[in-house]
């Protein structure tokens, strides 16, 4: 409907529509790409002001303090402080004039290098500050495992580099619900078993809402035979309950079950060619259809996320808009109802949902994340502002100031994770 709108709109116009590559829209690329804005960018300069300066011979009789600000990145000294404390870094330090170990090197100040990359110790802790640095800062864009691992290249080298970032990038909580899964769909094709004999398995259906008969039937029962696809139409009303369509089902096809295959000896033989062909047939619609799948499975207890269509997530699940998550929760399986349906423990707001899904609306958790903030539960002011409250108190200490101690306490706010601390 959208590009019919639009259609309606430019077809009284005299356009001509020319290509434009992707690599020659620097503007749109420069602002959705603002790498001088992050922290791991930023590099030491020279002075270039002073140099500029002493090129001209400015003099002046006053005096002129002139101030240059230097910007360095803290990470950097991390790491330098890390390396004089790793024991494999000294060890590398030890046989650095070896051959295979000609890709190091050392600078005047003492500092690693490999191939004119700084060298990140084995500090998980600083490890993950440079990753969420490039990953989840306000300046980054949760890019993926490849791009991610190409910018941070070119900086710094650790071992299994390409694999920790992969894994990284795998478990953020953000990416597991926005972005969308380059996998097989996740869902094998589960068919019915072919029935041994006519009316031994049978498929019904209403169709309702049809007008009043004289006689006051409103409805039609649709009974259905799985082996020969034969379907038998009869009259009833929307009042009938459960008793009345058994004597119904047993008045009108109760005579043709009792024609059971040993009445019929003299077809047995066809019976059983037609049963091993059925079966071949759904056998081989089978394995088309899995050649696009892949199975998945999850145990009792494991934490999911739900995909939600368009549709369905603004009408059950409150989630709206274009940039809105892909998928919803996290929720903890507590049921398996099948081979590819689980029950899961969802929320009391979505308690009109319900809570059994098929496995292709299911993707698993690799990482829970340690604290969720429900945002649908802040209550905003009409100032855009909210009411945080303390929870939590993480640590404590003291520090004089004047002659006198005061103590620090790190307070958790509600609405805000651990990380989100401050000290009060």
């Amino acid at each position: 409907m959208r590009q019919h709108r639009w259609l309606e709109l430019i077809k009284d116009y005299d356009l001509e529509i020319h290509y434009h590559p992707g690599k020659a829209n620097v503007v749109a690329d420069a602002l959705s790409r603002r790498t001088h804005c992050n922290v791991i960018e930023i590099r030491p300069t020279a002075r270039v002001i002073c140099c500029e300066i002493d090129a001209i011979e400015m003099a002046s009789e006053q005096l002129i303090e002139l101030y240059n600000l230097i910007i360095e990145p803290t990470i950097k000294e991390q790491i330098i402080t890390a390396q004089k404390q790793d024991k494999g870094m000294a060890y590398i330090h030890e046989g650095i004039d070896d051959e295979k170990r000609a890709c190091f090197t050392l600078d005047d100040q003492g500092v690693l290098w490999f191939k004119g990359r700084l060298v990140v110790p084995r500090d998980m802790e600083l490890r993950k500050k440079i990753l969420d640095e490039a990953h989840t800062s306000m300046f980054t864009m949760h890019l993926g495992s490849n791009k991610m691992y190409k910018d941070l290249e070119q900086r710094f080298w650790w071992t299994r580099m390409k694999w920790e970032i992969a894994k990284y990038v795998s478990k953020c909580d953000v990416c597991q619900k926005v972005k969308a899964d380059h996998l097989k769909p996740a869902e094998m094709l589960q068919p019915l078993a072919v029935p041994p004999w006519k009316w031994e398995d049978i498929h019904i259906d209403f169709i309702v809402g049809l007008p009043r008969t004289q006689k006051g039937y409103d409805s039609i029962w649709v009974i259905i035979k799985r082996l020969t696809k034969s379907a038998h139409f009869i009259p009833v009303k929307t009042i009938y309950h459960a008793k009345t369509y058994a004597e119904l089902y047993i008045a009108r096809i109760g005579e043709r079950v009792t024609f059971g295959p040993d009445l019929v000896t003299q077809a047995e033989e066809q019976v059983k060619l037609i049963h091993r062909n059925l079966k071949r047939a759904q056998s081989r619609q089978k394995s088309y259809f899995d050649k696009r799948r892949r199975p998945l499975v999850f145990e009792v207890g494991d934490n999911v996320y739900l995909w939600v269509s368009p549709m369905k997530g603004v009408h059950r699940f409150g989630v709206k808009g274009k940039l809105a998550p892909r998928y919803v929760g996290l929720f903890k399986i507590t049921k398996q109802g099948g081979p590819v349906a689980y029950r899961l423990e969802l929320p009391p707001h979505l308690a009109a949902v319900h809570d059994v899904f098929h496995v292709s609306q299911l993707k698993k958790c690799l990482r829970v994340p340690e604290e969720v903030v429900d945002t649908s539960q802040i209550q905003i002011k009409p100032d855009l502002t909210y009411e945080e409250n303390p929870i939590k108190i993480l640590d404590q200490k003291q520090r004089t100031t004047r002659g006198r101690e005061i103590n620090f306490y790190k307070v958790q706010w509600s609405n805000h994770s651990e990380e989100e601390a401050t000290w009060e």
